[in-house]
C-alpha cells in the first residue's frame, strides 16, 4: 500500500522545462520513495486542478504514473531525481537528466548501505561508464561490529572458492 507524504512544486529558473515536482510517498516494502519530474506550466496548471472520479487529487503511484502518461521525466539539476530509503537505513539515489541516468560530477546511482559501505555506478546520457565498489570490509580491520558483506568469489583464495 502506497501513501503519499508529500507532493511540491519549486520554481527552477535555469532550465526548460521550469518547475521541479517532487512526489514522496512510502512503498509496500516500508521504505519511502522520492521521484523528483521536471514538468513544464501548462503540466503544473493540470496538477492543480487533477482529480480522480471521487475528486480527489491523484497522490504516490497514481500521480508518477499521471505524470509519466503526460511526458514528464525523472530530472533534477538539484539533486539526485530518485531516492528510495530502506527501512534498514540503506538508501538508494540516483541522478537524471532529462529521463536518462546521468551525472557530470560524479556517479549516477549511488546505493549506500546500512554498514556503511557503498557502491557507485558511473552514467553519462544513460550510457554506462563503469562501476566503483570498496573492498568488502572485515570484523577485524572495522572493529565496529557492523555487519560485513560475503566477499566477491574473485577476491576469495582459490581454495575458498565453492564449486
Amino acid at each position: 500500500m502506497e501513501k503519499i507524504t508529500t507532493a511540491i512544486a519549486r520554481q527552477e529558473h535555469d532550465r526548460r522545462p521550469n518547475f521541479a515536482y517532487d512526489v514522496t510517498y512510502e512503498a509496500g516494502f516500508g521504505g519511502e520513495i522520492t521521484q523528483t519530474y521536471a514538468i513544464n506550466e501548462d503540466i503544473s496548471r493540470k496538477l492543480r486542478w487533477k482529480r480522480d472520479w471521487l475528486g480527489r487529487k491523484p497522490t504516490g503511484r497514481d500521480l508518477v504514473d499521471w505524470l509519466e502518461k503526460k511526458g514528464c521525466r525523472l530530472d533534477s539539476s538539484e539533486g539526485p531525481a530518485y531516492i528510495q530509503r530502506y527501512r534498514n537505513g540503506a538508501t538508494e539515489e540516483i541522478y537524471f537528466r532529462d529521463g536518462k541516468l546521468h551525472r557530470e560530477d560524479g556517479p549516477a546511482d549511488v546505493w549506500r548501505f546500512a554498514d556503511g559501505t557503498t557502491e557507485e555506478r558511473y552514467y553519462r546520457d544513460g550510457k554506462f561508464l563503469k562501476a566503483e565498489r570498496p573492498p568488502p570490509r572485515t570484523p577485524s580491520s572495522t572493529g565496529d561490529g557492523a555487519p560485513v558483506r560475503p566477499a566477491a568469489a574473485s577476491q576469495m583464495p582459490a581454495e575458498a572458492v565453492p564449486v
